[in-house]
């Protein structure tokens, strides 16, 4: 077992960066620390971008905590990827395992890759430490030249959407307004993050997808539900706007009217109807949305690659031509709508179960 490490800051100013480990590099779990020296070698891309250098040692902080502290610790300027051992003949069903943070799995076989995320809760909320992770991960996916499509899936359940609990969102609303808006950055990154993947991905969507689970769903090319499954924006309902460049997705998957069915009402939309309504692709019975999912990545993996990968492209750059013209702002958008009177009212009428009284204020 060895591990890899991301470096956002480092040399690209990009969100990651990869640095192969030189001889076994030490790892990160719950019974080890982090040493404070690492010595890694550098990919010949990134020993370009660090003016020709092979190697580079820096500093990290010692950790002697459980693995979940040691990550909320050194998260975001480290995000540890862990790599297990492959198994199967070379160039016969090989399968890689690659964790990204503490809630985010790769594995690659052949040309498939299965990306599963799990809070290890019956609710899978999106923490703002999962969609850091989230992120990451597409943006490896987007690197990734052996593997022709993608299937994203929680185990359990997709996801309830943001985590209102994370204490990551209380810091949030105690921030200053400059600070906030590079915060709300996270969401909207991870959905565009996953629209540029290049290989085909499918959402394999059991039990429900709230809010943001929705906006990650519409990130992706195609979507598998179980027929127990539901999806529904409560956004709106709650005093805020639906953001994370989400609306034009919806616009551009199920037209205008049913888009704003789906956002302004906030109302469940069962999984039949959203496969009528064009959100979703295809049903199954509950606990085989993956199964199916995994056959429509079977299919894309069997086709030409290069010629996938730009038709894909081709296709997604028709569809979203406006996307930023028309989203560009609504992050601020949440970011007002969130301080309003509405939106406290909306919270306070749903914990004490009761009707909301709103006033425009």
């Amino acid at each position: 077992m060895e591990c890899e490490y991301v470096f956002p800051p480092l040399f690209s100013g990009k969100a990651a960066v990869w640095l192969g480990g030189r001889g076994k590099p030490p790892r990160l779990c719950c019974d080890c620390r982090m040493p404070d020296k690492f010595d890694f070698r550098l990919s010949p891309e990134i020993q370009q971008g660090a003016g020709g250098g092979s190697s580079v040692r820096f500093a990290a902080r010692s950790v002697a905590s459980p693995r979940r502290q040691a990550l909320a610790n050194a998260r975001p300027d480290v995000i540890i990827l862990r790599e297990s051992r492959r198994t199967g003949k070379k160039g016969e069903g090989m399968s890689k395992t690659q964790r990204i943070g503490e809630f985010v799995a790769i594995e690659r076989e052949d040309r498939i890759a299965i990306v599963t995320f799990d809070r290890g809760d019956r609710i899978n909320a999106l923490s703002v430490q999962l969609l850091h992770e989230l992120t990451a991960a597409a943006r490896e996916l987007r690197q990734d030249t052996v593997t022709s499509a993608v299937v994203l899936y929680g185990p359990k359940v997709f996801t309830a959407g943001a985590d209102l609990a994370d204490p990551a969102i209380r810091e949030r609303q105690e921030a200053s307004l400059l600070e906030r808006r590079e915060m709300l950055r996270a969401g909207p990154d991870m959905c565009d993050a996953w629209e540029a993947v290049d290989q085909v991905t499918v959402a394999a969507i059991e039990g429900f997808c709230i809010g943001g689970g929705v906006a990650l769903a519409a990130a992706c090319d195609f979507r598998i539900a179980g027929r127990g499954a539901h999806f529904r924006l409560p956004e709106i309902p709650l005093g805020m706007n639906m953001s994370w460049h989400t609306q034009p997705r919806l616009v551009n998957l199920i037209g205008p009217s049913r888009a704003k069915q789906l956002t302004i009402f906030g109302e469940k939309v069962a999984s039949e109807q959203a496969l009528n309504w064009g959100l979703v692709d295809d049903l199954v019975d509950d606990g085989d949305a993956f199964a199916l999912a995994r056959q429509w990545a079977e299919k894309a993996a069997a086709l030409p690659p290069v010629a996938v990968r730009m038709a894909k492209r081709g296709i997604t750059a028709a569809a979203t031509a406006l996307n930023a013209a028309t989203t560009f702002m609504d992050a601020d958008q949440f970011a007002l709508a969130s301080t309003s009177e509405d939106h406290r009212e909306a919270v306070s009428a749903f914990l004490e179960k009761r009707s909301p009284r709103f006033t425009g204020r």
